[in-house]
């Protein structure tokens, strides 16, 4: 069986129904909600649905402003004023024009910037406002917790039904808010595979294309039966669940990220595959807990754009054995896409343009090659790879093509 086949299709049902399902469990018809992208919540804002009394969105990195425009002065977005998700919000605040704008400066965003834990009591209040509308759902005190539709959820407190979806990469969640939350709402925490960043990362792991590149780069690192294999950023553990499959899991796997948001997703996941070779651990790449030369393998995928590049590097060839194999993926922002959309050129231009999410100190480029010279590593071999995306309902396109529209006027979008 060939590899790109053990990860089977799980988004079948859209994120909004999924939704859906939890609030008809709980019975509530309407609520406030807060997210980090706006995207899985669109199938709720209009009739026959029309289930969002005030939508909060926190850090975006897109924006649909199509849609969110409807929402008028319901929908409150909290941003910085530095960083790509802060860029985003001011290049689509103009279409907004009656939405509750929330800036911090000086403040410098990126997708995985822990906003919430860092402006803990100016988010509650930006939630508080929204206290003044009346159609949301008032559910009494008793907390619940259960899974619908592959959304775990939890609920606890009293009051207005408010819903709180992912946020980004953003290690913390909502943590630092939920027990003050709960004093004045109803809050419903949501969760699982099917939501947020953990939904795209799997989706994107399950995409031909993408697993075409790590099944190259294993093909080079070569594992025999027995050789410790660690995985750095492992996210959710997509690709650590599919190296356990095509090593026959005869290797013992080490899977580290330093998010627990994403490690609390990945061990329930791994558990459903019964896949006793894998461990996953919280740790900084720049400083793993692992001493030197105790692995023989090492790699990690898009994980060098977001951190120190170079001494993640260092970190990666420590622990690794002399004589074994260090690997890495990246994204490539000095690489056009490849659209085979037909569309005119003013459209095709922004989608060919590479995706420009890169650390300061990251790397997503060919310097990539410099630097694994400059740690002494031999026999170096590099290979260029195109990601595929070719499920238009997965959750990995559902990520990618808001940060396309909202570059669209509106008569792009309408041909797009």
């Amino acid at each position: 069986m060939h590899p790109t086949q053990l990860m089977p299709s799980h988004e079948s049902i859209p994120p909004h129904r999924r939704i859906a399902a939890v609030l008809d469990h709980l019975g509530i018809g309407r609520a406030h909600f807060a997210a980090g992208i706006g995207s899985e919540l669109l199938g709720l804002l209009e009739p026959p649905e029309d289930r969002v009394a005030s939508l909060t969105l926190i850090n975006p990195n897109r924006l649909e402003t199509g849609p969110l425009a409807r929402l008028g002065e319901r929908l409150s977005v909290v941003t910085g004023n530095d960083g790509l998700p802060s860029n985003v919000v001011r290049e689509g605040a103009p279409a907004l024009p009656d939405a509750r704008l929330v800036r911090f400066a000086p403040y410098y965003t990126t997708t995985w910037s822990d906003v919430v834990r860092e402006h803990t009591d100016a988010v509650i209040d930006t939630l508080l406002i929204r206290t003044d509308d009346n159609t949301a759902t008032v559910i009494p005190h008793g907390d619940a917790s259960g899974e619908r539709e592959g959304i775990r959820f939890y609920a606890t407190g009293s009051g207005p039904a408010l819903v709180l979806l992912p946020l980004l990469l953003a290690p913390s969640q909502w943590r630092s808010a939920l027990d003050e939350l709960a004093r004045t709402f109803r809050v419903i925490l949501l969760g699982g595979a099917h939501l947020g960043m953990v939904a795209m990362l799997e989706s994107r792991g399950s995409e031909p294309g993408y697993l075409r590149a790590v099944d190259d780069l294993f093909d080079e690192l070569d594992p025999t039966p027995g050789e410790k294999i660690l995985e750095i950023g492992c996210g959710t553990g997509v690709l650590s669940r599919w190296i356990a499959h095509r090593t026959g899991r005869q290797n013992p796997l080490i899977a580290t990220d330093l998010n627990p948001y994403f490690l609390s997703e990945a061990g329930p996941l791994a558990a459903r595959g019964d896949l006793d070779s894998l461990t996953f651990v919280q740790a900084d790449a720049e400083q793993m807990p692992l001493a030197d030369g105790s692995v023989d393998i090492v790699f990690c995928a898009t994980l060098l754009e977001e951190c120190d590049a170079d001494r993640t590097l260092m970190e990666m060839v420590r622990v690794t054995r002399p004589g074994g194999r260090v690997g890495a993926i990246v994204r490539a922002t000095d690489m056009d896409n490849v659209c085979t959309v037909p569309v005119e050129s003013s459209i095709l231009k922004r989608v060919q343009a590479p995706y420009q999410s890169v650390g300061e100190k990251g790397c997503a480029d060919a310097g990539l090659y410099r630097r694994f010279a400059a740690q002494g590593l031999e026999d170096l071999r590099f290979f260029p790879h195109q990601l595929t995306l070719c499920d238009p309902h997965g959750a990995a396109w559902a990520y990618r093509e808001p940060y396309f529209l909202a570059q669209f006027n509106a008569n792009e979008t309408r041909a797009w």
